[in-house]
C-alpha cells in the first residue's frame, strides 16, 4: 500500500491545484494529513503573548474576529478539495487548528457527507490491512486549551489511544505532535512531546506520522516503528511510503506546478 503524508498546510491554498496533479501522477492507496489545515496567526500570536505578559488572552480581538471567515473558507477549499481526490483520506487537527469547534464545523460536512474523508481524532479507521488512528494538536503533560490553539494534555491521549492494544491488525498512528528526536528539531529546539515516545513504546505500531516542525522532516525508526515527518506542505513537501517495502520518498508538490 502507498500513503501519500503532509502536514502543516497553514492555508496554502495556491498549492492545491499542484497537489491534485501530483496525487493522480503517485496514486496513493490512503492520504495521510498530519494537521494545520488554517494559518491562525492572530489567534497563536495573541496567546503567545499572553503567555510573555502573565495574562489572559483576549478573545475578543478585532484581528482574532476577522480571521473567522478566512478560517471558514480555508477548511471549506482544503476538504472540498481531499474530497474531489476520491481516495481514503485520513486527518487530524494541527495546533494551530483552533478553536476545536470550528475545525470540526469544517471537516465534518465532509466526512459524513462522503466516504472518503476520515475523522481518526480519537477514531480509528481500517483501509485495506491497516488500522488508522491519531490524535492531533500540541501534546503536552498538563495543559489544555481549545480556543486560541490545540493542547491537549498526556491524561486525555492515553485515554483515548487505549482501544489500540485491542487491535491485532498492522497499526498507524497519525499525531501532529513528534515524538522527541530527530524529527522534532526546529532552530535547535525540540518541539515533540515525550508523550508521543510512550506511546510508540507501548503501542509499537508498523507506522507514525507526525508533523509540527516544520523544518525536521526525515524519517527514524523506534525499534520497529517507521515515523515520518514529511516536512510542511506550506513550503511544497510531502512523503510518500510503500508500507511493504517501507520505502520513503520526499518530493516537493511545485514540481507538479500547473503552470
Amino acid at each position: 500500500m502507498k500513503i501519500f503524508a503532509f502536514s502543516d498546510f497553514h492555508g496554502a491554498i495556491d498549492l492545491l491545484p499542484s497537489l491534485k496533479i501530483c496525487i493522480k501522477e503517485l496514486s496513493p492507496d490512503v492520504i495521510v494529513f498530519a494537521g494545520d489545515v488554517v494559518k491562525g496567526y492572530a489567534r497563536g500570536n495573541e496567546w503567545l503573548a499572553a503567555e510573555r505578559e502573565h495574562r489572559d488572552p483576549i478573545k475578543e480581538k478585532q484581528s482574532i474576529i476577522n480571521e473567522i471567515p478566512e478560517d471558514i473558507e480555508i477548511y471549506h477549499t482544503f476538504y472540498k478539495t481531499l474530497d474531489e481526490l476520491n481516495i481514503p483520506s485520513c486527518v487530524i487537527p494541527g495546533n494551530m487548528d483552533a478553536p476545536e469547534g470550528r475545525f470540526f464545523a469544517g471537516v465534518l460536512n465532509f466526512a459524513l457527507k462522503r466516504n472518503q474523508i476520515h475523522i481518526v481524532q480519537e477514531n480509528m479507521i481500517k483501509i485495506n490491512n491497516m488500522v488508522f488512528s491519531g490524535f492531533g494538536g500540541e501534546i503536552t503533560e498538563n495543559e489544555k486549551e481549545d480556543y486560541f490553539v490545540l493542547r491537549y494534555p498526556r491524561s486525555e491521549i492515553e485515554f483515548s489511544m487505549r482501544k489500540a492494544k485491542y487491535i491485532v491488525l498492522p497499526r498507524t498512528f497519525i499525531f501532529h505532535t513528534p515524538p522527541i528526536s530527530t524529527l522534532d528539531l526546529e532552530g535547535g529546539r525540540h518541539k515533540g512531546s515525550q508523550v508521543i515516545n510512550d506511546l510508540i513504546e507501548l503501542y509499537q505500531p508498523s507506522f507514525v506520522f507526525c508533523g509540527h516542525a516544520h523544518k525536521a522532516q526525515g524519517t527514524e525508526y523506534f525499534n520497529d516503528t517507521l515515523v515520518i515527518n514529511p516536512g510542511a506542505f506550506k513550503s511544497g513537501n510531502y512523503a510518500l511510503v510503500d508500507t511493504e517495502t517501507k520505502e520513503v520518498i520526499f518530493g516537493d508538490v511545485k514540481d507538479y506546478d500547473t503552470e
